[in-house]
């Protein structure tokens, strides 16, 4: 990148070679371009394809998370949650922290969720098998401890159901 925020970019592709150079949002669509003409599955593959970056997952849930001196937290709002939504939070905050690279870790175990969502242990336990059931959340075991994570799907369940609730 130049000092004058310039972006440029060489591409090599089989036969084709071509270069980019211009502000870092017109170099992007310009690639997408190149990509969309010169390897047009490309675009069909994006079309099915769904992979949260760690943006997205901040700009999806920034109403009810954040990330504090004190760990990655569900944040106190207006909206009344279910079990179930502060669970998932609960995960989706704990695997932005680790996108971010603020902890070491992006899975949870029943008595970290106790803790951190302050919910009952038996609801925890309840509300993970029905989510861990509709593929929301993964359920890791190893011969010595069960952690609990985040799915796509559980991401893209979470936020399509929290849109509504603001609205």
């Amino acid at each position: 990148m130049t000092l004058n925020n310039e972006v440029k970019i060489k591409i090599h592709y089989q036969n084709s070679s071509m270069e980019f150079s211009g502000n870092p949002d017109k170099v992007l669509i310009l690639i997408n371009d190149f990509f969309s003409k010169k390897i047009p599955n490309i675009d069909l593959a994006n079309k099915i394809s769904v992979n949260y970056s760690v943006h997205d997952l901040m700009d999806l849930f920034k109403e009810y998370i954040r990330i504090t001196d004190e760990g990655p937290v569900v944040w106190n709002i207006d909206v009344k949650l279910s079990d179930k939504f502060i669970i998932c939070l609960q995960l989706v905050v704990i695997k932005i922290a680790f996108l971010l690279n603020k902890i070491s870790y992006n899975e949870l175990n029943l008595n970290q969720l106790e803790k951190l969502t302050g919910l009952r242990l038996k609801s925890i336990s309840s509300r993970l098998s029905e989510l861990v059931k509709f593929k929301y959340v993964n359920r890791n075991s190893t011969s010595n401890s069960v952690h609990y994570s985040i799915t796509t799907q559980g991401i893209y369940w979470l936020s399509s159901v929290l849109s509504k609730k603001i609205l």
